[in-house]
């Protein structure tokens, strides 16, 4: 989603001095977004490039700005993350790929189709 965000804004949201402040001053200059995150449950003192608020602002451009090229990464991106708690997000974040050390069975990777062809479509659509 970082690289979704970064690709269609031009904004880094690499941390630099302790903070995200090139990605908080374009969520913060974006009135319509900022409401629109307001409303989905984002606390904004603390605005920072997380799977959460990152997801919510390709949502955003996909129900708000009719953004179509999102589409397509904003269903992908809604699918790895549900359910809430369980998802293969979450299953990730439990990894060693991320903050963990659990293991990720084939079978519960499979139960999300076929994620390296949905990640091909959407690289494709990214850089056409």
């Amino acid at each position: 989603m970082r690289y979704v965000f970064e690709k269609e804004t031009k904004v880094i949201t690499e941390k630099i001095k302790g903070g995200y402040e090139d990605f908080e001053r374009y969520v913060k200059s974006d009135k319509e977004l900022l409401s629109f995150l307001e409303r989905e449950g984002i606390k904004l003192e603390h605005i920072d490039p997380n799977r959460r608020i990152l997801r919510k602002i390709i949502e955003f451009w996909v129900k708000k700005r009719d953004f179509i090229k999102c589409g397509q990464i904003f269903g992908f991106v809604d699918r790895i993350n549900k359910p809430e708690g369980s998802s293969l997000a979450d299953l990730r974040n439990k990894s060693i790929l991320a903050h963990g050390f659990e293991g990720i069975s084939k079978k519960e990777f499979e139960n999300y189709g076929d994620i390296l062809k949905d990640i091909d479509r959407i690289l494709i659509s990214l850089n056409d």
